[in-house]
């Protein structure tokens, strides 16, 4: 009885020391030979899932995506609720060459996979994507949404970061009477102006970094889709996700909820997603998307899932109970980089339209409104003794 007892010890001991290389062995994209350590451990132990799924996800890494499926069947075989291999299957069946519908992932895959990701990144979290990777989607978040509604000058009163991470939206938004954040002070950039500002992030460790920011007025650690699912419909001005939706895939259920949340007629849903595309060029003769089926596909090479504009467009209007004027879909050559390589991507602007309302009306009614402001501006700059040319001049 000793005997056995030291010898299940010892293989306890083995397999583990495998998986251990080759998640080392992954952090260092060596691939093929992490393959083989988490063969080596299944072959000590079949029933390893953890062994199972890294494996499936490895070989992905190295573009064998049929053993990689087969890897992640026998992960989810051994335990139908890891959440890893949910996510890696998901992502699999979202690639270029799978022959049918992407799998939908659901909210607490998302979730579980984003927390674990994210709470063993968030210490190095800043400095390797902004400093490494040449990080700049909240700053172009940001522009984009200021080109969308000019010439107004956006104000909003409450604002949800979804995916807030360690706070890199929220230093480009500002509290009345805020002092600029170095980062701005560095650039010279504006900010968007907020009177509320709430993070919600899946992750512990990266809510405990924004909170250092001091940016936020409330912190909520939720997935989310669940949390704009359960806030008073009609009570958000704002809602903004940059790198978030790549972990997602398929954002129907995303949108409908931000729609929800967002006021009527005037709340902005503005997120960034990976291009599908691989030029600005290529978008004016792809329909990949049209339908929502292969709008996107898993990124074997990231384990981030691709958008393709076309599917923006058919978000905005995939259901009449939720539709949203698109306000601005702009190419940006490079999100971040992959491997030295840019990464290029969609700033998306999106604005609340009713249910019902055309896309013509709700065009002639941004149009009328923009006319009546600067009207109104006008006329009461001429009579402070300003020259017209000063007041309609853009910032």
């Amino acid at each position: 009885r000793e005997t056995a007892r030291v010898d299940e010890d010892d293989r306890g001991w083995r397999w583990a020391s495998w998986v251990r290389a080759g998640m080392a062995l992954g952090s260092r994209s060596r691939y093929r030979e992490a393959v083989g350590c988490y063969r080596r451990a299944i072959v000590v132990d079949p029933r390893l899932a953890d062994a199972h799924s890294n494996r499936g996800v490895a070989l992905e890494k190295l573009g064998r995506l049929d053993e990689a499926l087969g890897a992640t069947g026998r992960a989810l075989a051994l335990d139908p609720g890891h959440a890893n291999a949910i996510y890696a299957l998901a992502h699999l069946s979202a690639s270029s060459s799978a022959t049918t519908p992407p799998a939908k992932l659901s909210r607490a895959a998302v979730a579980a996979h984003s927390s674990t990701l994210f709470d063993d990144y968030a210490a190095r979290f800043d400095a390797h994507l902004v400093g490494d990777l040449g990080y700049q989607s909240p700053r172009r978040l940001r522009e984009a949404i200021t080109l969308a509604l000019a010439p107004l000058e956006p104000a909003f009163d409450v604002t949800v970061d979804v995916g807030c991470g360690t706070g890199l939206m929220g230093r480009e938004l500002a509290k009345p009477g805020q002092a600029a954040t170095p980062n701005n002070e560095a650039t010279g950039a504006q900010f968007l102006p907020v009177r509320r500002l709430v993070g919600v992030d899946v992750s512990p460790k990266m809510l405990e970094r924004a909170r250092a920011t001091g940016q936020y007025d409330e912190l909520v650690q939720s997935e989310a889709v669940t949390y704009l699912e359960s806030l008073p419909p009609g009570t958000v001005d704002l809602i903004v996700a940059t790198d978030v939706l790549v972990y997602i895939g398929d954002l129907a259920d995303f949108v409908a909820a931000a729609w929800s949340a967002l006021r009527p007629d005037d709340g902005l849903l503005a997120f960034t997603l990976e291009a599908l595309e691989a030029s600005e060029a290529e978008t004016t003769e792809d329909d990949r998307g049209t339908s929502g089926e292969r709008g996107f596909e898993g990124n074997p090479k990231t384990l981030r899932f691709r958008h393709s504009r076309a599917y923006v467009a058919w978000l905005s209007q995939a259901r009449p109970q939720w539709p949203f004027e698109v306000l601005r879909c702009e190419w940006e050559p490079s999100l971040r980089l992959e491997r030295g390589q840019p990464t290029p991507g969609w700033l998306v602007v999106l604005r609340h339209t009713s249910a019902g309302e055309s896309a013509e009306d709700s065009a002639a009614a941004v149009s009328a409104r923009g006319e009546l402001e600067e009207e109104v501006t006008v006329t009461v700059a001429v009579e402070a003794g300003a020259t017209l040319a000063s007041v309609i001049s853009p910032p």
